[in-house]
């Protein structure tokens, strides 16, 4: 931009404020205080709006990654006796039924040590970016993570199965 087209832009601003000045010094007092108090009012409405709004986004965020980990501590106990004895079968059954008991659920998956799936279950089709997650080495307490797929954010949680071992089941929920 020229110093030409700052200026006319400048004096047009200036311009622009002076006509509204005027237009607000026309109305009489009795406007200006309903007008200053309607425009107050309309602003806190705005704020409040933008505030709950992100309140209740977080706190249904974390009610979904706290079921998520209520999940799949659950799924941890109950498939501990299947994996140790190898039961690959009603380790299936176990987490089919935990799909499809609950809606939210996008996928399961119930890995080894060396991050070997051993049995999984997802809702519909497995989206790609499922199955190209990095399998963290799986900690003591559980991990949340959140992923970005064409159907919007997964919540991701890994837990451990086994304290001493690293057999680990992941479920998303979306």
């Amino acid at each position: 931009m020229s110093t030409f087209d700052l200026r006319w832009m400048q004096r047009r601003f200036i311009q622009i404020i002076k006509l509204a000045w005027r237009w607000i010094r026309s109305f009489t007092l009795g406007a200006k205080i309903i007008g200053l108090t309607l425009g107050v009012v309309i602003l806190l409405g705005l704020v409040m709006i933008n505030y709950v709004s992100i309140t209740v986004a977080q706190v249904f965020t974390e009610t979904l990654q706290q079921r998520g980990i209520a999940v799949a501590n659950d799924l941890a106990q109950s498939s501990a006796q299947p994996i140790l004895q190898n039961d690959n079968e009603t380790l299936s059954q176990l987490v089919r039924a935990a799909v499809n008991r609950d809606q939210d659920i996008a996928y399961i998956l119930v890995m080894d040590g060396e991050g070997n799936i051993l049995t999984n279950a997802f809702k519909g089709e497995a989206p790609s970016e499922t199955l190209s997650i990095d399998i963290e080495k799986p900690s003591d307490s559980p991990q949340v993570s959140v992923i970005e797929t064409d159907g919007g954010q997964i919540h991701n949680v890994l837990v451990k199965v086994f304290p001493d071992q690293d057999y680990a089941i992941q479920v998303g929920l979306s």
